[in-house]
């Protein structure tokens, strides 16, 4: 059986890359490497046509039930056959003797292709709708892993030494903002995830347009976790109450940035062993309120934030610098002074020497902006390294304090995805 679709063309996450493009009896054809062989293939509309030697032949020719094709001294007679797939019988006839008989399988979504995706790096091109084997594992993963609020289950280890669990929606919203990114992606696992974790966002936010870190305790609402809740229901279009005017009460002028916590100046919530103060602003807070709001006044704070990252130890988050990375690539609002890209590709080539959590989110950011070079393809095959056989990350800790598989899987899909 000759099984043709882009699961061959493009076998796994890392893309194939077509090596060339040339013209063949005036179409544009692509040449993929295969193995220790070359592809030419072409697209016409919804039809494939396949090079052998400079002759064509219709791999599939829309709506025709049967078709031949004249291949050199062969003869290639095609009969379409309706199934779940599209099974192609072919039937290959030299000097009138039957030489050789196959099917050809395609799915729909392959048939689907109205468009390639040229990457700026070495001519890389990707077809539309391709289902990628390593994304469907993490997708699987993911989905196997919702508990019975529509949440993930995540851990937080105090200082004594215990470890606790709790339920939060955030992974929620963290997850749906990459999986908004996959919207061409065609995935019956991504739509699954997709209306768990938005069912449970919805059910979870408190009225005004508002949600906190928890759903099983008590804690006081803050700006990340509303700004991250929100953004996610706008890209995905769906109306809830309006909240922008919550963010204006806790601008602090004097900085031009937003407080983290809404609430009096200290929250009597215990953090690390100390009490929240909200008197100072957050680089990574700010930022996703800046993704959220599009507030550029914020645009001066998050430049001398950036300059500082690289040498601040933050109590906050692990990494700051590599979390401002990830957040900032994948802002649709951008600051005129601030870019970011000519150091993701010079950390991009001291990639075998990063931490798993400093690699995963460096791979996804550069990925997101379109960064493509030899260390991008070397940093990615170093990643799927740690993919475990159940098809998540391994534990990744994002904060001192909290930890857990979902939040790093969930990042991987930005590394992997095209």
């Amino acid at each position: 059986m000759f099984e043709i679709g882009l699961e061959l063309i493009y076998n796994d996450t890392i893309i194939q890359r077509i090596i060339d493009t040339t013209t063949i009896l005036n179409y544009k054809v692509f040449v993929v490497q295969l193995k220790n062989s070359r592809f030419f293939f072409s697209i016409k509309g919804d039809s494939i046509i396949l090079f052998i030697n400079g002759f064509k032949t219709y791999l599939y020719k829309g709506d025709s039930k049967f078709w031949s094709d004249k291949v050199g001294d062969e003869t290639y007679k095609y009969t379409l056959e309706n199934d779940s797939f599209i099974r192609i019988r072919r039937e290959i006839y030299k000097s009138s003797k039957l030489k050789l008989i196959d099917s050809l399988i395609f799915t729909k979504s392959f048939l689907s292709i109205r468009r390639i995706i040229i990457y700026p790096y070495n001519y890389e091109y990707k077809l539309s709708y391709y289902k990628s084997p390593t994304i469907e594992k993490i997708l699987n993963f993911l989905l196997k892993n919702v508990n019975e609020y529509g949440t993930f289950l995540v851990y937080e280890k105090f200082r004594y030494g215990t470890i606790e669990t709790y339920i939060s929606t955030y992974h929620n919203a963290f997850g749906l903002d990459v999986l908004r990114n996959l919207k061409f992606y065609k995935s019956k696992l991504k739509d699954s995830l997709e209306k768990i974790l938005l069912n449970s966002i919805l059910k979870y936010k408190k009225p005004g347009g508002i949600w906190t870190y928890w759903i099983d305790r008590e804690i006081a609402p803050d700006f990340d976790d509303i700004s991250i809740h929100s953004l996610v229901l706008k890209l995905y279009d769906i109306p809830f109450e309006k909240n922008d005017t919550l963010f204006k009460k806790f601008f602090k002028t004097d900085k031009n940035c937003y407080l983290t916590w809404l609430g009096d100046s200290i929250i009597p919530i215990r953090w690390l062993g100390s009490i929240i103060n909200n008197k100072d602003c957050d680089c990574i807070v700010n930022l996703n309120i800046f993704r959220y709001l599009g507030d550029k006044n914020l645009c001066s704070y998050l430049n001398e934030c950036y300059k500082s990252l690289n040498n601040m130890k933050d109590k906050w988050y692990l990494d700051p610098l590599f979390w401002f990375f990830y957040f900032y690539s994948k802002s649709s609002y951008k600051c005129q002074e601030l870019n970011i890209s000519k150091d993701v590709e010079l950390l991009l080539k001291e990639y075998d020497r990063l931490s798993f959590r400093q690699l995963v989110l460096l791979l996804s950011s550069a990925n997101i902006m379109n960064i493509r070079n030899l260390y991008f393809d070397l940093a990615r095959e170093k990643l799927k390294h740690f993919i475990q056989n159940d098809g998540g990350m391994p534990f990744m800790f994002y904060t001192p304090d909290n930890f857990n598989r979902i939040l790093p899987t969930f990042i991987s899909i930005d590394a992997f995805k095209f």
